[in-house]
């Protein structure tokens, strides 16, 4: 993990989440990952490539390609059995391993809302200030939310390929049932409900 990333609060990180998003390709970001792509025009998707996150049945790296890009709509859409799929933070959070929030910082660097001493760079606040200031950490539950999505997912991707896959699957969907109700009872400011719901899915999934 880049020791700039350690420091920075997520709250803070994720009111740049638009602004960074628009700013990459995610064309441009997955070939900087060494994944040969291929113009595959199919609906929404412009191209295509072996799945980088899961192999076939039988441990071998996939022979069709499963993993599908949008470059209209900047995401991707694995058609595989880890049913990946997301944003480019969520593409460089499953491809390093590391947390959404952390995958938001590296790209924020690399686009320069972070300047070289790990700063947020006082230049983009002034240029995005209405942008910023109607953000309140205290407020947003979308933080949380984004980790718990991704926990869940993460979960299931690594049973992928397991023989008892459909018993994790059974499991993990009555337990997503029962986040989605929970889910559903929280408001806009209920941040510290948010956050206690969060500790409990880690928790979980950590057994």
């Amino acid at each position: 993990m880049d020791q700039d990333f350690e420091f920075l609060d997520p709250a803070e990180i994720w009111k740049y989440r638009s602004l960074v998003m628009s700013k990459i390709n995610i064309v441009d970001l997955v070939t900087e990952y060494k994944i040969p792509l291929e113009p595959k025009v199919s609906g929404q998707f412009s191209h295509r490539a072996k799945c980088p996150f899961h192999k076939s049945s039988n441990g071998k790296k996939e022979k069709i390609a499963s993993f599908y890009i949008s470059q209209e709509t900047n995401s991707f859409y694995c058609f595989g059995p880890c049913d990946a799929h997301g944003t480019v933070i969520d593409f460089v959070s499953l491809m390093d391993g590391t947390p959404p929030m952390i995958a938001l910082t590296k790209l924020a660097k690399k686009v320069g809302i972070i300047n070289k001493n790990g700063q947020w760079d006082e230049l983009q606040l002034d240029s995005y200030g209405t942008f910023v200031s109607e953000f309140d950490p205290n407020k947003t539950i979308e933080p949380y939310l984004f980790n718990i999505s991704y926990m869940l997912r993460d979960y299931i991707r690594r049973f992928a390929n397991s023989k008892d896959l459909d018993k994790k699957l059974l499991k993990m969907e009555k337990f997503a049932s029962k986040i989605d109700k929970a889910v559903s009872k929280l408001g806009y400011g209920d941040w510290e409900k948010t956050e206690k719901l969060f500790i409990k899915v880690k928790e979980r999934l950590q057994k």
